[in-house]
């Protein structure tokens, strides 16, 4: 088993977030998608090398990329994304809608 110190600096997020949260999503596998994820995380300057646990915020996607929002307000313990959905909000910046989600 890792240390704890050594499995966060293994972990990658939004480059330059501070504010995090406690729904986390993982990028997709499959292409098209996982590239939108990628140039997202890394603000389009994705390493060759990626790390084996990248996580996304929740508060990085708009409301309307999820599925269950009214339930996890209330009764779900998990935010669930809407399939095709790319996150597109950095930080607190919701001045700017571009909503990526079906």
């Amino acid at each position: 088993m890792m240390p704890k110190q050594q499995a966060e600096k293994s972990k990658h997020f939004v480059v330059g977030c501070i504010n995090p949260h406690q729904s986390l999503n993982r990028p997709p596998g499959s292409e098209p998608l996982r590239s939108g994820w990628l140039n997202f995380i890394f603000h389009g300057n994705t390493p060759t090398s990626l790390g084996k646990v990248l996580f996304v915020f929740a508060k990085n996607f708009w409301e309307e990329c999820f599925s269950n929002l009214g339930q996890y307000e209330g009764l779900a313990e998990r935010l669930r994304l809407s399939e095709g959905s790319v996150p597109s909000v950095y930080g607190s910046d919701r001045q700017s809608k571009e909503v990526s989600c079906r």
